[in-house]
């Protein structure tokens, strides 16, 4: 008989990331705050039913153990909301409510991107560029709060599969898009402002100007936070409707170190073009299939680059050429990138590289083979490419890899030896490769190996309860994706 759905919500978090001291000096219970806001949620079609969230810390019933306290309550749960914090991916309780729901196949997981982003609290459950609920901590308690009845409508929605607008009443809807304006409106009106800080003391003007700019973009789903070295961290990922002109405004806040760009295909060259004068960048992330390597060469005067990401640009032969240009780079992802495979080889100049996303570039053998160089890097993903064994095989001198994604690759068997040469390898991705089991069980003699993901329907019972059991007796994790 199916479970009755108590909940809508379970929520799962840690303790240490339920209250947050913000830079005015307020604290406020984080939890409890996001939960009353979407308790407040009545159903527009369903008379005298209210959104309602179950939290460990006030709905909890007895029970022989704590797990089985969690699964209780999840199971009466029609979907999870994840904090995603340093704490929370380090916890065994958040670890365990994640595998059940992710073992629950038509239950959904909703990641908080809070005091982490959910791909670097949970990289094996949540991609790069996944969209998940904006809780990042403001600048003030009051900005967040406003921030958090937004997405608090947002998750509403989309929990009870309504249209968005349905969740609103009319003075939410009238002053979002009051919000919305006044925020577009604010980008033509930087000049005049900076003009105006000449007479009332420009220190003191950037001041409230950074507080007005980031009330504004915070109101409209973006954000512009103060970093401790003084520079500024700029998202408009959420932010809609921003045209190529907007950038321009970028240019006027101060050092801008980081800027993210997700979700922005309006986006194009010329837009990109706005970036070139902020050398103090250092973190980039750009995501419109309408940016080509014209658009590229304008960053050329960002050396002090350290992260780049291009989501699926448009680049031809010698546009990746550009990428010499920032021999600090750690991080680099040409995800959905159109290019010329051939032109990897630029990569070998980069040094300091240590993180390379290759994902659904469709390279093949040739394009592997021109990176065989980078024998430094700790992380290589390159799923969804035309990769077999014979391909593989250059990476046998990558002696420092430390992650290696393979995910809807060809690769088998033959592989194996390969992959045993790499001594430092921690986390494994094979999902839909053609590895049997009982490659898999090789695998398992690699002495740093932590972690190994495969996919749910990959192998027979029989063979998972091997595993399984294999995996238990040599302390490594098995992990099993839907994806």
């Amino acid at each position: 008989m199916p479970v009755k759905q108590n909940y809508d919500l379970f929520i799962s978090f840690t303790a240490s990331d339920k209250a947050y001291k913000f830079d005015n000096g307020r604290t406020i219970n984080v939890i409890d705050n996001f939960k009353k806001y979407l308790e407040d949620h009545k159903h527009p079609q369903i008379k005298n039913k209210r959104f309602k969230v179950c939290t460990y810390t006030e709905d909890f019933e007895l029970a022989p153990t704590v797990s089985q306290a969690i699964q209780n309550k999840l199971r009466q749960s029609s979907a999870l909301l994840v904090f995603c914090s340093t704490a929370s991916a380090e916890s065994p309780y958040v670890q365990e409510e994640l595998r059940y729901f992710m073992e629950e196949e038509k239950k959904e997981i909703i990641p908080v991107n809070y005091l982490l982003t959910p791909n670097n609290a949970f990289p094996e459950k949540f991609h790069l560029d996944v969209l998940g609920v904006n809780l990042v901590p403001a600048f003030s308690h009051k900005a967040w709060k406003k921030q958090a009845k937004l997405e608090s409508h947002k998750l509403v929605a989309k929990v009870w599969q309504l249209p968005l607008t349905q969740t609103y009443n009319r003075f939410v809807r009238r002053d979002r898009l009051r919000k919305r304006n006044r925020f577009l409106i604010s980008f033509s009106l930087i000049f005049v402002f900076l003009i105006t800080a000449a007479i009332a003391g420009k220190e003191r003007y950037k001041h409230n100007m950074m507080i007005k700019i980031e009330q504004r973009i915070v109101s409209s789903g973006g954000e512009i936070k103060m970093l401790p070295n003084g520079n500024i961290k700029v998202n408009l990922g959420r932010v809609e409707n921003i045209k190529d002109d907007d950038l321009k405004s970028l240019d006027y806040l101060g050092a801008v170190e980081a800027v993210y760009l997700p979700f922005h295909n309006k986006l194009t060259d010329n837009g990109v073009s706005n970036l070139k004068d902020l050398t103090e960048i250092t973190s980039l992330f750009i995501e419109s299939y309408n940016l080509t390597g014209k658009g590229l060469h304008f960053l050329d005067r960002l050396t002090k680059l350290k992260e780049l990401s291009l989501y699926g640009c448009n680049l031809k032969k010698d546009d990746l050429k550009i990428i010499m240009n920032f021999p600090l780079l750690r991080y680099l992802s040409l995800s959905s990138c159109t290019l010329n495979e051939l032109d990897l080889e630029y990569l070998s100049h980069l040094r300091q590289l240590e993180n390379l996303n290759l994902n659904y570039t469709q390279i093949s053998n040739e394009g592997l083979r021109k990176i065989q160089g980078l024998i430094w890097i700790k992380k290589l993903s390159i799923s969804d490419a035309n990769i077999t064994d014979s391909g593989l095989s250059v990476l046998s001198n990558f002696r420092s890899l430390e992650d290696l994604g393979l995910f809807h690759t060809e690769i088998g068997d033959t592989s194996i030896p390969t992959l045993l040469k790499l001594l430092n390898l921690k986390t494994l991705r094979i999902a839909h490769t053609r590895i049997s089991a009982e490659g898999v069980e090789q695998l398992t003699t690699l002495g740093n190996i932590e972690k190994i993901v495969v996919h749910e329907d990959q192998y027979s019972n029989e063979e998972f309860i091997r595993l399984e059991e294999l995996f238990k007796t040599k302390g490594i994790e098995l992990w099993l994706v839907d994806f």
